[in-house]
């Protein structure tokens, strides 16, 4: 969804809806947004569900004014984004709400905001969970597949009018090589089902090791995180897919990354950038630990243009776009789906335990 898509006939479309559903009694659905489209979700939503009953709040970019925190003061359900409740520090003002929906498979930025001397949040908190899951999983396939076969070393030689045959009769077959996975939740499954699907020896760390049919059939070596440097020294690929808790940060760093010395491994980071620090990355290079750092994920985003990282020739830098593409009707199902469902009264799906953050 993109803002730029937005039209001044979709706004007067949102605006008539909650006058026309103003006197309705199913429960207004609050959108509140710092990302996306709000004006594309509503009409996607009035499509997908004709009944519900939508409140434009606000995009965000403007702040929030005082006939905004009304509504939201007011709201029973709100969608929104992690950045958005988290910029506006909004965890605990919503004394009406009883279902929040973030359109993010993470929510670190609003389960990190939790206060410790204060109790958890009334609502229940669900998230786009599995939407992203193959588009991530086709990320990191896609970048082991152009190093294995040279293709970034063959488009340049394209340019230069060069055939050098001989220089790329060194490709190891996939089932030659090893992928770990770091951060075993949907998105890191579905990484390993693509991977198996390619022959890939596929590692992957767990907090606690699975036993018979818990076992994925697309993992061939589980470790625990006390021995991730066993994974490491494994695996010619590394892909961190660790969320961006608070005790995930720095989840890399200091001499880590010195167990994939032995095969220089590529790491890939498609997270959160608060698991390692760009020095870290930095030094893992010079000192040969690792062959190659492709990052999507940033500890500030955009990546500072000062960046050392944009010119290290060992370094490729992606802008957050491992799962990016949205179709809106296929992306805006959960909601749908679980809109019917808490008229319903029943359990909403991919509801979030505040005690663990996911």
């Amino acid at each position: 969804m993109d803002d730029n898509c937005s039209t001044a006939k979709e706004k007067e479309q949102v605006v008539a809806v909650e006058k026309e559903d103003s006197e309705g009694v199913s429960p207004a659905v609050g959108i509140l947004f710092s990302f996306y489209a709000p004006e594309n979700v509503a009409a996607t939503l009035r499509r997908l569900c004709p009944a519900m009953r939508i409140v434009f709040v606000s995009d965000g970019s403007d702040g929030l004014k005082p006939e905004d925190l009304e509504k939201l003061q007011s709201l029973e359900i709100l969608l929104s984004h992690g950045r958005a409740i988290d910029k506006f520090q909004l965890v605990y003002s919503l004394p009406n709400l009883k279902w929040m929906h973030c359109f993010a498979a993470g929510v670190e930025l609003i389960t990190n905001a939790v206060q410790p001397d204060r109790p958890f949040p009334g609502y229940t908190l669900t998230r786009n969970a599995s939407y992203f899951d193959l588009q991530m999983a086709e990320y990191v396939i896609g970048i082991i597949l152009s190093r294995e076969r040279f293709i970034p070393e063959m488009l340049e030689d394209s340019k230069n009018r060069r055939q050098r045959e001989t220089s790329y009769r060194r490709i190891r077959d996939l089932s030659d090589i090893s992928l770990g996975i770091c951060g075993f939740g949907s998105i890191g499954k579905e990484v390993a089902r693509v991977a198996k699907a390619f022959r890939i020896n596929v590692w992957a760390l767990v907090r606690t090791l699975p036993t018979g049919s818990s076992r994925c059939q697309t993992v061939d070596e589980y470790r625990s995180v006390d021995k991730l440097g066993e994974l490491l020294s494994a695996c010619d690929y590394v892909v961190s897919i660790l969320p961006g808790f608070k005790s995930t940060d720095g989840f890399f760093d200091g001499s880590v990354l010195r167990n994939c010395k032995e095969k220089k491994s590529v790491f890939i980071n498609i997270g959160r950038g608060n698991v390692v620090s760009e020095s870290t990355i930095i030094h893992a290079l010079r000192e040969g630990w690792i062959g190659h750092a492709v990052l999507d994920v940033f500890h500030r985003e955009p990546l500072p243009v000062e960046s050392s990282l944009w010119t290290h020739p060992d370094v490729t830098i992606t802008p957050h776009v491992s799962g990016s593409h949205v179709d809106e009707e296929k992306f805006l199902k959960t909601v749908v789906d679980n809109y019917e469902r808490y008229l319903n009264g029943d359990p909403l799906l991919h509801a979030v335990d505040w005690r663990k953050g996911y």
